[in-house]
């Protein structure tokens, strides 16, 4: 009997660490395939991934063949809803149409956890067509997935910093809110997202503040190496730009209503090549120093663990600017450029 009772609490305990092993896992990896010198799919996935214990992949857009080798894997999945489908994917048919063909094949045999519309939401000008298409789409695609019977799959979005009002490079994240156009398009998309209990994934590159605002934005506030707070808040202290630019969105949030939401990193790393401070250096700094901050949490939300999703390769086919082309932790030969701890 005591031989027997043992034997359960085992077992229980094995499944506890392994679903423990998924959820706990706060570095994920933005899978992108726009490069012509890039592994096959299953190589990736059996190989890499699991070799290097990475338990979350994000994807741009649906691709059969890294979809098919993700059958049967321990790993959750973002499925991203691309830019270009929010204008053509306008209609209930056309929604059925996507979920029958993107979704439906492979749940639950791949662990699809959120349907993540747009590559960024964004007040950039280049962006709103997608950004006020981005509701009612999210609203169809949600509607089809309960339709076909696809319960545990839940709809979200990606936005950028740029939907929040800055008073400079180096605010205060208390006194930051977002822009009023902001505010309206995403007016009903956090209602929906609060309603079905999905995070808000946000993309987030301290690197790209340093480009734009040189003279304020110090290159150790952004490498997390600055040695004393260099931005305060009230009582809070920032010693880094992550934190800064994190708990302005939880601001942002608060003040539209919704202090209690998610924010995920669905994007954030550092290039090793191809422009200022992007340097092999640079970026094993940003990242292992980011990977190490993780479990702190941040100055307004301490201890409460932080997700993120760093780029996977380098990606040679990358539009312009060139310095997109450099944000891998791994080369397009599955070489780490310096080791990174999934987990």
């Amino acid at each position: 009997m005591a031989f027997h009772k043992m034997i359960s609490f085992l077992v229980v305990g094995i499944l506890v660490a392994a679903n423990l092993h998924l959820s706990d896992a706060h570095v994920g990896v933005l899978y992108g395939t726009m490069g012509d010198n890039l592994p096959a799919p299953k190589e990736v996935v059996c190989g890499l991934l699991a070799s290097n214990n990475i338990t979350r992949v994000r994807l741009l857009e649906p691709n059969k063949e890294v979809l098919t080798a993700l059958k049967g894997k321990n790993v959750e999945v973002l499925l991203g809803f691309p830019n270009q489908d929010i204008f053509t994917t306008t209609t209930d048919p056309l929604f059925d149409q996507w979920v029958s063909v993107n979704v439906k094949p492979y749940v639950p045999d791949v662990k699809i956890k959120y349907i993540v519309l747009g590559t960024d939401l964004s007040r950039n000008s280049d962006h709103n067509k997608y950004t006020f298409g981005a509701f009612p789409v999210m609203q169809g695609i949600h509607k089809s997935l309960q339709k076909q019977g696809i319960k545990d799959v839940k709809v979200t979005t990606s936005c950028d910093p740029s939907i929040i009002m800055q008073n400079g490079p180096n605010p205060a994240p208390s006194t930051v809110k977002m822009w009023n156009e902001s505010a309206t398009f995403l007016k009903d998309v956090l209602k929906f997202i609060s309603e079905n209990g999905a995070p808000l994934f946000v993309n987030m590159h301290p690197y790209y503040e340093l480009i734009k605002h040189p003279n304020e934005v110090k290159l150790d506030f952004a490498l997390f190496n600055a040695t004393g707070n260099v931005l305060t808040d009230g009582k809070l202290g920032y010693q880094n730009k992550f934190d800064a630019m994190l708990d302005s969105f939880y601001t942002a949030l608060e003040k539209e209503g919704y202090p209690e939401m998610d924010v995920i990193i669905s994007e954030t790393g550092w290039p090793s090549a191809g422009g200022v401070a992007a340097t092999p250096e640079n970026q094993k700094m940003y990242i292992t120093n980011l990977v190490q901050h993780l479990s702190k949490g941040t100055p307004k939300r301490p201890n409460k663990p932080i997700q993120v999703y760093l780029n996977l390769f380098d990606e040679n086919r990358r539009g312009r600017p060139e310095i997109e082309k450099h944000f891998g932790v791994f080369t397009a030969d599955q070489q780490p450029k310096f080791p990174v701890h999934f987990n």
